[in-house]
């Protein structure tokens, strides 16, 4: 099996070791990237806890402030 080869960055663009040696511009690429690698798991995660408090409300039969804020009832 042969190694994967890694892409090397040329001698003309020098590689971002860190996020505080990135220019203005870099750094605001950067935050986008994560933001929208976060995206995903976010929506899954606010997905999920939509369908729970429909359960917990309509076929649970739980109070609405029950699973909405919970000890507060």
């Amino acid at each position: 099996m042969s190694p994967i080869p890694v892409p090397v960055p040329s001698a003309g663009t020098p590689a971002i070791a860190d996020a505080a040696d990135a220019s203005r511009a870099e750094q605001r690429r950067l935050l986008w990237a994560y933001g929208l690698g976060d995206t995903g798991t976010g929506m899954a995660a606010t997905q999920l806890g939509f369908y729970l408090f429909v359960f917990y409300t309509g076929v649970a039969g739980l109070p609405v402030c029950r699973p909405g804020w919970p000890g507060w009832c």
